[in-house]
């Protein structure tokens, strides 16, 4: 353990040896490991959920079974894509290509929606802040309009301008419900993604191509 702290002559990695000195009095006094997968939530891990918006992890681990069943039933199902979020706005012409995008994925037969939402998400620094918000909005939506189609997407992006009139993306999130108003997916994106830096959007047609990679892999993980 010595050796894999050791960076350079006698000099030591501060975060290896961090790590191994949390370790150690993790099990001295018998303290659960924070890296297992069923490891138990602390209070800043309650805390940071609190803030961001999370639901509760009974709900998270329904909406994982609701996206098995999305897997399954995607190629036959029937996709309502609501209007494309640009800044805020509504952008006709990017809901169009998505929907066109998804269907030539495979990701069922996804059908370009007019009706206009009128979402009030507050803005916020913390992108996982703002996908939560606008999900909650969107199932508040569906459940009191509920679509034809047994899903329901929508997608939202971060779009701003530099001085010299250049696009920049700063995020792409969306949101995928059945037609009940359950959540069956929520994602975002950003510079940290490694599929957002492999694209690197420019553009709302770059943002689509984003989500219909994000659903890939989304899917790929069940």
């Amino acid at each position: 353990m010595l050796k894999r702290m050791v960076s350079g002559e006698n000099k030591v990695d501060p975060m290896l040896a961090s790590s191994y000195l949390v370790d150690r009095l993790r099990r001295l006094w018998g303290l659960a490991n924070p890296n297992e997968k069923d490891a138990p939530e602390g209070k800043m891990a309650e805390l940071w959920s609190e803030k961001s918006g999370l639901p509760p992890k009974s709900e998270r681990n329904a909406i994982e079974l609701r996206l098995k069943t999305l897997k399954k039933a995607i190629a036959t199902s029937t996709v309502a894509v609501f209007p494309v979020r640009v800044s805020g706005k509504s952008d006709e012409l990017a809901t169009a290509r998505l929907a066109e995008l998804l269907t030539r994925t495979g990701f069922g037969r996804a059908e370009a929606i007019s009706t206009s939402l009128k979402l009030d998400i507050k803005p916020n620094t913390n992108q996982l802040r703002i996908v939560w918000d606008t999900a909650r909005a969107f199932q508040d939506f569906l459940r009191k309009n509920p679509p034809a189609a047994d899903y329901a997407l929508l997608a939202d992006y971060g779009i701003g301008h530099l001085p010299d009139g250049k696009m920049l993306v700063g995020g792409v999130q969306f949101i995928v419900c059945d037609r009940k108003g359950d959540w069956v997916l929520i994602a975002l994106r950003n510079d940290h993604h490694a599929d957002f830096q492999r694209i690197n959007p420019q553009s709302p047609d770059d943002c689509n191509r984003l989500v219909v990679e994000a659903l890939k892999q989304a899917a790929s993980k069940l």
